[in-house]
């Protein structure tokens, strides 16, 4: 659809052919005016019912909407090409065959190849099989002492095994319990620090309003007081972070310590039961010395933590004094009130604080206790461990008694594990499958119904790239593209009037059925515009590779009246109207034999060059005034 600067353009090229024939009538009325009528010459033509389209147009070639290239990538020669440019082929019929001599005589050499590969593994796997059976059938009925020992020490390491085991569940149990209880006085904490966080907020609301109510009336001392307090809790709120800080880096140390015990204690148990082994003693020792080193970073840290701590409390009584002695000043400047309420709100605050100090110190009360059972935890899984160890030291005593009749079955057993792996021919087997589906790939088949467009397979020559193309001549379409300034215009499903030079005079009907949602800046930064495909529902005589030129229909009516934008005059009080031309009934001599008579319109549907007018005084055949040239009611004119 054009803008309306295109129709600005438009109209002004209508308007420049209204100047024209305005001074043509001017030559006429020069010419022929001479002894008779003076009056101007005038263009005139009859109003007529039509149809009223607002389109936008678009050209593009006829494809075909379904086509198909046939590859092949076998490079055996092509022994018969059956179809020839212009065929109609159905699906599955042959358009060509390979010549597959060389591939058949692969085929039956990888079968011959299999089926030997296979008799020979079978009997390799008979042979391994009973070996293996042999050996351990000894194994299964001798009456070995030492395996009998070796047994019956295992049994008992796992008795002792799963008592520890049972242990540790009632120590992780127990730890379990404490963690919930952590988590419960965490929520009460977190309870309790939500509204100490609300009377924080209120306090802070009241000390706005508090702060207001006192501008401009107390003394500077005050005021000196006022900002004392702002640095002394600046520099408390710091002291809190640094401790928060703090406690965070002793939790981790904390952590880092008892890692460092539980190691050292769990090394030193077993240096203690196997004291022979020295290697095992200095690592006991460096794991002590890790734990020492642990605990002096810890102290280190605690240490810091309560030097900071103390700073805390020293300037928290500092800003109470400093709140007492700015107290006194708003008693004695008539803040009663405020001052009131923002001793309240304080005192709140301060309690909740209070409330949720209580609960951080039940919250780490029962933190200790978790570390209690921490610890517990900890003796419980050095137990475990250790009854592990009994157990591992059971057990690799008995395999170093079976070590020796073991290693001689896992060898039979590899020896029938090579053998089956030798027997697997899926790898042939999936070679001879690929060259079956090679042997059916070399008789070319059609993909599709349709017509073939494109033939490059020829006999003799070998088969690579695309051998065929073909189309289905039955369902066609267009690719066009829309202009930048028409888009918002066009909707997909809109309908499309198609015309071709090729059938002149012949117009068929489509629809436009996709529109890229991005468009396409043209060639050097130029003119955008986004592609669009129309698709035709009955093709008729159309063929692919056909030239068209196409109107996509944003609107439509039917049998109303229309007029040239010129010919639509505006009058004072913005209303509109035409002008038409009826014969003069005036008896004067040499009168001109037509007026003019100015009939009031109404305006509906508009393209890019007419407008729909309505008015019940309009009527078929009614001559107007097609220009922009404007008269006024009866004025005598000739008609050319």
């Amino acid at each position: 659809m054009a803008t309306a600067a295109t129709k600005a353009r438009k109209k002004k090229k209508l308007l420049v052919w209204g100047i024209v024939l305005a001074v043509a009538a001017i030559v006429v009325v020069s010419t022929f005016g001479k002894g008779g009528s003076s009056a101007p010459v005038v263009r005139a033509v009859p109003i007529t019912r039509q149809t009223l389209s607002n389109t936008v147009s678009a050209t593009g070639s006829v494809e075909s909407s379904d086509d198909y290239k046939v590859y092949s990538t076998l490079g055996s020669l092509v022994s018969q090409v059956s179809v020839k440019v212009g065929d109609k082929v159905e699906a599955g019929q042959v358009l060509a065959t390979l010549d597959t001599e060389t591939l058949e005589l692969n085929i039956a050499q990888s079968e011959a190849t299999i089926n030997q590969a296979k008799n020979a593994a079978a009997q390799q796997i008979k042979q391994a099989q009973k070996s293996l059976d042999n050996a351990k059938k000894t194994l299964e009925d001798g009456l070995n002492a030492n395996v009998i020992s070796a047994d019956s020490g295992v049994n008992s390491a796992e008795i002792n095994k799963e008592n520890a085991a049972l242990g540790l569940k009632s120590a992780e149990d127990n730890q379990e319990a404490t963690q919930d209880m952590i988590g419960s006085y965490r929520d009460a904490y977190n309870d309790a620090r939500s509204d100490y966080l609300d009377a924080q907020r209120n306090y802070n609301d009241l000390k706005k309003k508090y702060d207001n109510a006192g501008q401009g009336v107390l003394p500077p001392e005050y005021h000196t007081l006022k900002q004392l307090l702002k640095d002394k809790e600046d520099d408390y709120q710091t002291q809190l972070d640094l401790l928060k800080t703090l406690q965070r880096e002793l939790d981790e140390l904390q952590k880092d310590l008892d890692q460092s015990e539980t190691n050292a204690q769990i090394i030193y148990e077993s240096s203690e039961q196997d004291s022979s082994n020295s290697k095992l003693e200095k690592e006991a020792e460096k794991a002590q010395e890790r734990a020492f080193k642990a605990q002096e970073n810890f102290d280190e840290k605690k240490a810091q933590y309560d030097e900071v701590a103390a700073k805390a409390d020293d300037l928290y009584q500092e800003i109470q004094s400093i709140k007492s002695q700015m107290s006194e000043y708003e008693q004695s400047y008539g803040l009663a009130e405020a001052t009131a309420e923002l001793l309240a709100a304080a005192q709140l605050k301060d309690t909740m604080e209070a409330a949720m100090l209580s609960a951080r110190s039940r919250l780490e009360s029962t933190r200790t206790q978790a570390d209690s059972a921490d610890t517990a935890l900890d003796q419980a899984e050095l137990s475990k461990k250790g009854a592990d160890v009994n157990y591992e030291t059971s057990v690799k005593q008995r395999e170093a008694t079976l070590e020796g009749i073991n290693q001689q079955i896992e060898s039979y057993e590899d020896a029938l594990t090579a053998s089956r792996i030798q027997a697997d021919t899926t790898a042939q087997e999936i070679s001879l499958q690929l060259l079956y589906k090679q042997l059916e790939d070399s008789t070319i088949t059609a993909p599709i119904s349709g017509v073939v467009t494109a033939v490059n397979a020829e006999e003799g020559v070998p088969a690579n790239g695309i051998l065929f193309v073909i189309e289905n001549v039955d369902q066609l379409e267009i690719s066009t593209s829309v202009k930048e300034y028409d888009i918002t215009s066009v909707k997909e499903g809109m309908p499309v009037v198609i015309r071709t030079d090729a059938i002149e005079g012949e117009e068929f009907e489509g629809v436009l059925t996709e529109l890229a949602p991005t468009g396409t800046k043209g060639a050097s930064g130029g003119a955008v515009t986004f592609a669009a495909k129309v698709t035709i529902p009955k093709p008729g005589a159309l063929r692919v590779g056909m030239n068209t030129r196409m109107d996509i229909v944003l609107e439509e009516k039917e049998n109303v009246f229309r007029v040239p934008f010129e010919a639509l005059h505006t009058a004072e009080d913005g209303s509109y109207y035409i002008t038409s031309v009826i014969p003069n009934e005036s008896q004067e001599k040499n009168a001109a034999p037509f007026v003019t008579k100015n009939i009031p319109v109404t305006t509906g549907m508009e393209t890019d060059f007419y407008v729909e007018i309505l008015s019940d005084q309009l009527e078929e055949g009614m001559q107007i005034i097609p220009t922009s040239d404007e008269y006024a009611e009866g004025t005598p004119v000739q008609v050319m």
